[in-house]
């Protein structure tokens, strides 16, 4: 699933989650709207404080992470050590491959397998308790706090079933009679599907992977499969007038921006950097492939104050960029991922010739 495919589902889930709270407050009387808000109400601090702590604990740790990096990095540092530098940023790249590993196993080998998630997912009921009507989940925990009682044409149960945007064609068979929760009991009243997950199949799969973790096959195939679920992209900043070789022609990347600003913007980064959408292809190079095309997700645009680095070659490109960012050379034969500070002046660099060269 691409990250365009996900953003627009989790625009989807948001408006769907408004019109779950909202649809039915017309039918309310003003002490069961005022009750409503304050459930709203409290769902939004309590959202808001897990948010809050979460976004707390990755900055203290991305810190720390960062800080450690830094000092083994600078050659004031007193155990400067560019060798543990290194095996920082190989360790985070090492943990996010372990991840994305560990997810997709799970969505190719084991979703199609796991009925009790599917059970958990599939289904909700509607009960009852005194003169109102609720919504539960199979494991018993109630969707909602609040009743939906009848109202002058006997609508509690309808009211539950447009909250999911489900009819009576929806009810299954009842398997649980009530549910006890808080000391009171709720009789089930309906069973419905809010989703199918009955014809679950397992997705197909050319996923490949070298047991042996220390062969260089290892790194080439882990990860790579025919339909991937997760697409993991990274940025490289360059100066503005580096030249972008792509399937139109060769132009700076500030004109590839500018030439783009029409297909709309791409969103702001977490860091509040402007991007636009790019409909066009970069030459990339890979060993197995050589040179191809890629399409280029966004182009982000944005001020940087660190030092940069003025690289260059004997044939006479050059390129600006920050040391924060590794370069590719091949020393004594062997090919190197180092920082621009690293580089040495016997490194060889990939470079790609024009026709007339």
């Amino acid at each position: 699933m691409t990250k365009s495919t996900l953003n627009k589902h989790k625009y989807f889930n948001y408006n769907l989650k408004i019109k779950i709270l909202f649809m039915d407050i017309k039918n309310m009387t003003d002490e069961e709207k005022r009750k409503r808000i304050e459930v709203i109400k409290k769902k939004i601090e309590k959202v808001k404080r897990e948010h809050d702590f979460f976004k707390a604990m990755q900055l203290g740790l991305k810190l720390v992470l960062n800080g450690s990096y830094g000092a083994f990095c600078h050659p004031a540092f007193t155990i400067s050590n560019t060798n543990i530098a290194n095996s920082i940023t190989a360790l985070a790249r090492e943990v996010i491959n372990f991840m994305l590993d560990k997810i997709e196993n799970y969505f190719y080998d084991d979703w199609g397998y796991d009925k009790e998630i599917h059970d958990l997912l599939g289904v909700v009921y509607i009960t009852k308790h005194e003169d109102g009507y609720y919504l539960q989940r199979k494991d018993g925990k109630l969707v909602d706090t609040w009743a939906r009682k009848d109202d002058e044409k006997g609508r509690g149960i309808d009211k539950c079933l447009e909250a999911y945007y489900m009819t009576s064609s929806d009810f299954v068979d009842i398997d649980i009679e009530s549910f006890q929760v808080d000391g009171k009991t709720y009789q089930t009243v309906h069973k419905c599907f809010v989703h199918d997950f009955s014809n679950v199949t397992p997705l197909s799969t050319g996923y490949v992977v070298d047991p042996i973790p220390t062969s260089k096959k290892f790194d080439e195939t882990r990860g790579v499969r025919d339909v991937p679920i997760i697409i993991y992209g990274d940025t490289d900043s360059v100066d503005k007038k580096t030249i972008i070789k792509n399937n139109i022609d060769s132009c700076t990347i500030e004109e590839l921006y500018n030439r783009n600003i029409e297909n709309g913007s791409a969103g702001e980064t977490l860091k509040g950097h402007e991007s636009v959408n790019c409909e066009e292809k970069v030459l990339n190079w890979e060993k197995n492939k050589g040179l191809y095309y890629v399409p280029v997700k966004r182009i982000i645009r944005h001020k940087v104050t660190k030092p940069k680095w003025k690289l260059k070659t004997k044939s006479g490109k050059e390129i600006i960029v920050t040391n924060d960012h590794s370069m590719i050379v091949f020393r004594n034969g062997e090919k190197l991922e180092v920082k621009p500070s690293e580089m040495l002046k016997t490194d060889k660099i990939l470079i790609v010739l024009d026709k007339n060269e």
